[in-house]
């Protein structure tokens, strides 16, 4: 119908949405999502929501913003005692991009629930961010990530090589 279609030229003309080909070529409105991942100074561990919203951090991104400046903004909604220590990586491929389809095709999905003519998903761009310098203990103990750093492990490691 004619209001559906004028919504979803809004939405692409706000770059709220794109239009894409699904690989089985199905034309599909796939919205773009930013996941923030914190890395703990060993990068061995990332940090999550463990209340809702559960997991990563994450926002929509609009077509015409960076996937940088949308991680920026994810790290400004962090706690304070966080933001002044981190700092966004530019996006690489390898820390991830997926793809969640609302839906399969010709299922019921909340996108036809708002009569969108169009199957739709959601694509996510794993951004990451870590720890500039040395962090402070306690604001690591506070996000319970692990309050050794990379240095204080080889300190360690030559101590116990050591003995």
């Amino acid at each position: 119908d004619e209001k559906t279609l004028e919504r979803l030229v809004g939405e692409l003309f706000a770059g709220t949405g794109r239009l894409l080909f699904s690989p089985d070529g199905v034309l599909t409105k796939v919205m773009d999502h930013v996941a923030l991942q914190v890395l703990s100074p060993a990068s061995d561990a990332v940090l999550v929501r463990a209340t809702r919203p559960t997991g990563c951090p994450w926002m929509q991104r609009r077509g015409t913003e960076t996937l940088e400046a949308i991680a920026k903004k994810l790290v400004a909604q962090l706690p304070p005692f966080l933001q002044s220590e981190l700092e966004v990586e530019p996006f690489q491929c390898a820390n991830g991009i997926w793809v969640i389809p609302d839906a399969e095709v010709g299922e019921k999905s909340p996108s036809h629930a708002l009569d969108c003519p169009l199957p739709t998903a959601k694509r996510f761009f794993a951004v990451k961010a870590h720890f500039v310098g040395k962090p402070d203990a306690f604001n690591l103990l506070r996000c319970a990530l692990n309050v050794e750093t990379v240095d204080e492990d080889k300190d360690k490691e030559q101590d116990q090589e050591g003995v």
